[in-house]
């Protein structure tokens, strides 16, 4: 019966089965049988070749010695029973002495007997010992065994342990980020330029969906066109959603949020993406765009994510509808509310008031337009800083009587008008202030291209 080694208390409860040590096997090692066999017929051929033939009986100490110790030494009690039963056997099997006169049976017996009750105890004492040695051998091999199973367990326990650490700081991270991002796109919401609120409600979709492709459409002319676009090929757009779409119908008669996630949302969506939601303005209620999110990642299509979007969109559209309500109320203004100069909706005004003074009084007025195209693809916290750069040399080369104004929407066009001034002098005016300006700006305005038109206000008929 196989020796059993019971294992630690709690080794069940933690996944380890009891460990079987078969260290008595009934079968004996085939290299030590064959090591046996090649020892007795090289014994034999001695004995055949050199000896008298009778297998060394008379020989002290006998041969067979070496192969008992040996095998029990190095294999244990039952190899060393088997080497001391075979020298027996090769000793006296078809080889036993005669009787002679003087001795009775009892002590031919114990003559005959002698050598292999030797060998026995020999086998017995080596072996047994050699035995326990094997014995406690197994035991180490197997509390290693059982040690390292349990090691394997701790290490898979701390690694996983250490995934999930390393996955919430990843988690925490991300959501301090997002944090700051929703913070950050937030404060570009509230703008009154409608370029910053574009680019504040991009930086807030990205922040709060995770969206890597997504676009705000804005309803103009009886169709939802696109106004930004993220995540799109260079050549490639989205196309505008006519009125007789269902998607259109869905966003602005029905005014519903679709998510892929619903088989009736998708058929609405037709492909086009996995969330749209209407801009609906907080205070006419009406429908102003819509936003729709082409490609994010599955784990971030959740339910949170379709609540998102819905609250998004409530913020985007005030957002859009206080900038389209300061746009409006700027029309008409007489500064420019980006770079404080004089609006161009003034500009109009003021020209035709000038020429027709100018017609009666018999003076002079020139126009100068002011381009620097290096400025035309500015943000709008570029464009009121390079304002404020161009009203300060303005301010230190204009007359009193001399007039600037804003052109144009991108920040890099500006106007002057120079009363009581021919075209010669006019360019002399503008030249000094391009001057002023590219010292103003610094090293950046050494290479500074500006282009300038200067033209008599008359010629245009008393209009600009």
């Amino acid at each position: 019966m196989p020796h059993v080694i019971a294992t630690p208390a709690g080794a069940k409860s933690a996944g380890f089965k009891d460990l079987k040590l078969n260290w008595r096997s009934p079968r004996l090692r085939r290299s030590a049988v064959a090591e046996m066999a090649i020892f007795f017929l090289v014994l034999a051929g001695l004995d055949y070749g050199m000896a008298d033939g009778h297998r060394f009986i008379g020989v002290a100490p006998h041969p067979c010695w070496l192969i008992v110790i040996l095998a029990s030494v190095v294999y244990g009690l039952q190899t060393g029973l088997a080497a001391a039963l075979l020298s027996t056997a090769f000793l006296l099997v078809g080889n036993l002495p005669d009787q002679t006169m003087d001795q009775d049976g009892y002590a031919y017996v114990f003559g005959l007997s002698q050598l292999p009750l030797m060998w026995l105890m020999a086998a017995f004492v080596f072996g047994g010992v050699r035995q326990r040695q094997l014995r406690e051998r197994a035991e180490l091999q197997a509390r290693l065994a059982e040690t390292t199973e349990q090691r394997d367990v701790l290490a898979g326990s701390y690694g996983q342990l250490k995934g999930a650490k390393e996955l919430l700081e990843v988690q925490i991270a991300g959501s301090s980020q997002t944090l700051s991002a929703v913070y950050r796109a937030a404060g570009g919401l509230d703008k009154t330029d409608r370029a910053e609120v574009i680019a504040g409600a991009s930086e807030l979709v990205r922040a709060v969906l995770k969206a890597t492709q997504f676009s705000l459409f804005a309803l103009r002319d009886g169709a939802l066109r696109p106004d930004i676009t993220f995540g799109w090929d260079a050549r490639t757009s989205p196309a505008e959603i006519g009125a007789a779409t269902p998607l259109f119908d869905a966003m602005v008669r029905r005014r519903c949020l679709l998510a892929a996630s619903n088989p009736e949302d998708r058929a609405a969506l037709d492909g086009q993406g996995v969330m749209a939601a209407p801009l609906i303005a907080p205070d006419g209620g009406e429908v102003v765009g819509m936003l729709k999110v082409e490609q994010m990642p599955l784990q971030d299509f959740t339910a949170s994510a379709i609540g998102n979007i819905a609250l998004l969109c409530e913020w985007i559209a005030s957002a859009y509808e206080r900038a389209s309500r300061f746009a409006v109320i700027s029309a008409g203004s007489m500064v420019d509310a980006e770079t404080s100069f004089m609006s161009p909706h003034f500009f109009e005004r003021q020209t035709a008031y000038l020429a027709a003074v100018a017609d009666r009084a018999g003076f002079e007025v020139s126009v100068a337009e002011i381009a620097v195209e290096a400025w035309s693809a500015a943000s709008p916290r570029e464009r009121r800083q390079r304002a404020g750069w161009v009203a300060e040399a303005a301010k230190a080369t204009l007359r009193q009587t001399d007039q600037i104004f804003a052109h144009g929407s991108h920040g890099h066009l500006f106007r002057l008008l120079l009363p009581n001034t021919n075209t010669v002098d006019a360019e002399a005016v503008v030249g000094r202030l391009v001057a002023t300006l590219r010292a103003q700006v610094g090293d950046r305005g050494q290479g500074l291209a500006v282009a300038v038109i200067v033209r008599p206000l008359q010629s245009e008929g008393g209009g600009s």
